[in-house]
């Protein structure tokens, strides 16, 4: 850490990506007890059908995670949505939010924000990004945010966390986005936290009704002859994205069951067999998506029967996986 850096040595939540929101969360949780990550493999997660906010006619399957007061009930904080005082030195401010300790996440517009992230130089998408701290002497922030590799930690010039704050949505949607600046206040010591069985169990039993109840043959309607068809893809690749993640996490999951004893090891292998599967399954999904999209200049042909086909078999065979472990009993 540079010794000028001012601010609070947070560390990025990176196993896996599960939103911008949750990997900050998680990140702040672990800082506080590194037995917090663990809440974030424990399957909570549920399905449903979703759009992006800036095109809602274009439907897609998604994962949507537990409230996080659910996840890591142990974890309490609130939320409080600010104004700055005076907002052409809106970084004064800022600066003194940050030595004061507090945990603040800045209105930007993505556009131009993080190098290789999705929306760099092609989506003007506006979100709150966690600033940790600020170096005054290199003139930068360090800011916890994604890009195509995942959640991880960057430095961004002051010039950029200007233009950034003064294009995003708080300036030009501010109607559907009414405050600059988010802060996160704790409210109690934390506890730790610890996995059991019969909660991964339970939410395994509502995964399996979850899947028999999710359809998606009205999803994924891709108009060949649309001007959004590249759009569409972008999205449908952000959200191929959500699965692929939630099995990378299913794999941390079993590997800690079997790590504590929870499950034994024939059942530990079947499980990783399945959770391996699945991960790259949707792994495959996502490339066949971004090859699509990296030739439509020659062919504007989506291959949505395969997808809705290929999307299908993986739901049944995690169907599949969780009424295996729904079955096991507690090695303790």
């Amino acid at each position: 850490m540079n010794s000028s850096f001012v601010g609070t040595d947070v560390k990025p939540f990176n196993e896996f990506w599960m939103n911008c929101k949750y990997n900050a969360l998680f990140s702040i949780a672990s800082y506080y007890d590194p037995n917090n990550k663990y809440a974030s493999y424990v399957n909570h997660y549920s399905f449903e059908h979703t759009n992006n906010y800036k095109d809602p006619s274009f439907k897609l399957p998604i994962i949507k995670h537990a409230e996080f007061s659910e996840m890591l009930p142990n974890f309490t904080y609130s939320i409080e949505n600010c104004h700055f005082e005076n907002e052409e030195n809106f970084l004064e401010e800022l600066k003194q939010m940050i030595r004061q300790g507090q945990l603040v996440f800045l209105s930007v517009n993505l556009y131009s924000w993080i190098p290789g992230s999705f929306c760099y130089q092609r989506y003007h998408w506006s979100h709150f990004s966690l600033i940790k701290g600020y170096d005054e002497v290199n003139n930068c922030y360090l800011v916890l945010d994604d890009d195509m590799n995942g959640y991880n930690e960057f430095v961004v010039s002051e010039d950029t966390v200007v233009k950034c704050f003064r294009s995003s949505d708080y300036f030009t949607d501010r109607e559907n986005w009414p405050y600059p600046i988010v802060k996160l206040q704790l409210h109690q010591p934390l506890l730790p936290y610890e996995v059991t069985l019969q909660t991964v169990q339970d939410h395994a039993r509502r995964l399996v009704l979850d899947i028999e109840q999710f359809t998606i043959d009205d999803l994924w309607k891709f108009d060949e002859e649309s001007e959004l068809l590249s759009n569409h893809l972008d999205y449908s690749v952000i959200g191929v994205e959500y699965f692929y993640n939630r099995h990378i996490a299913n794999v941390k999951l079993f590997k800690h069951l079997h790590k504590h004893k929870k499950i034994n090891d024939e059942l530990f292998e079947t499980m990783l067999h399945h959770a391996k599967n699945l991960e790259n399954g949707w792994q495959t999904i996502r490339n066949n998506l971004m090859k699509v999209k990296a030739k439509l200049k020659k062919s504007r042909n989506v291959p949505r029967d395969s997808i809705i086909a290929e999307a299908k078999l993986l739901f049944e065979n995690e169907k599949l996986m969780w009424q295996l472990l729904v079955e096991a009993k507690s090695e303790n």
